[in-house]
């Protein structure tokens, strides 16, 4: 399987990481959304985790940030 991180913002969606490892994917994921800007910057909306297979796409993990941190 492979794991990409997408990042939500005012702008849309972004890939900000692909992965080949679950373990490599929620230790970046836990990051970002530890991440200080991402927090504080208020135009980044969430993170998606989501795991590529050949029948499409499922969401493993989400996070929603909170405008003003």
């Amino acid at each position: 399987m492979r794991y990409t991180i997408y990042l939500q913002d005012s702008w849309g969606r972004s890939d900000v990481g692909r992965f080949d490892a679950i373990d490599q994917a929620r230790e970046a994921f836990e990051a970002l959304r530890q991440d200080r800007w991402c927090n504080d910057d208020g135009t980044v909306r969430g993170l998606l985790l989501v795991e590529q297979a050949a029948d499409g796409e499922r969401v493993v993990a989400s996070h929603s940030f909170q405008p003003g941190g």
